[in-house]
């Protein structure tokens, strides 16, 4: 991780065959992770609170909770990760 990167920390979910990842009064949304992570570095992007902390790590948290049936054979350190996001003109 880059020293200069602010970190975020969001809780990841899947709920109706859909991945949220949220913080606060935050939520975003996707079909799969690229379309959360791309939903992600949009709301960043264009919220001018959050694009102040850019570049910015999310870490994504997952709530084991909300967890499928169908993936609890999965191990759980594949649920939490990070995603850098950087300015606007940058790639997610």
């Amino acid at each position: 991780m880059a020293a200069d990167r602010d970190v975020c920390e969001f809780v990841l979910s899947f709920e109706r065959n859909r991945w949220l990842a949220s913080c606060g009064d935050i939520t975003v949304d996707g079909d799969d992770l690229p379309e959360l992570e791309a939903s992600l570095a949009r709301v960043f992007r264009s919220n001018p609170a959050l694009a102040a902390r850019l570049p910015a790590r999310v870490e994504l948290r997952f709530d084991y909770a909300a967890l499928p049936g169908w993936m609890r054979q999965y191990q759980a350190h594949y649920f939490n990760y990070a995603v850098d996001i950087d300015s606007p003109g940058g790639e997610p």
